[in-house]
């Protein structure tokens, strides 16, 4: 059995993985990646699917945005933001949907689809 000072100890369940973690999507290695620049006129769909290998096809794509699984991250100095993306954004072009999430310069940006994580590079 693990010991944990008091503190932490009488917490409630759930809330040590969040005081102890410092882990972030930096951190990871070997994340694939795209360019902003090449695959602006892109679709995300088209993006995800083909580019990325995150899902094996659009309609896979629209069905996780369906469930709330496709997430724009964007880690910056001032904290994490995330915007989660509707289904009818796969359609659109990539640039558009990155352009109206905020990107500001000096951030990271990821793109999360279910449990995976795309780093895009801008």
């Amino acid at each position: 059995m693990r010991w944990w000072p008091p503190s932490i100890r009488h917490r409630p369940r759930g809330v040590h993985g969040a005081l102890l973690s410092t882990r972030s999507f930096g951190d990871a290695r070997n994340l694939p990646a795209a360019s902003l620049g090449e695959h602006a006129e892109d679709t995300p769909g088209t993006l995800i699917s083909h580019t990325l290998g995150s899902a094996p096809s659009i309609s896979a794509v629209r069905r996780v945005a369906r469930q709330n699984g496709l997430r724009l991250i964007r880690d910056s100095a001032d904290g994490r933001r995330v915007t989660p993306l509707a289904e009818g954004t796969v359609q659109r072009t990539f640039g558009a949907v990155v352009g109206e999430a905020g990107v500001a310069e000096g951030s990271d940006l990821y793109l999360k689809v279910g449990r995976k994580v795309a780093r895009i590079d801008l």
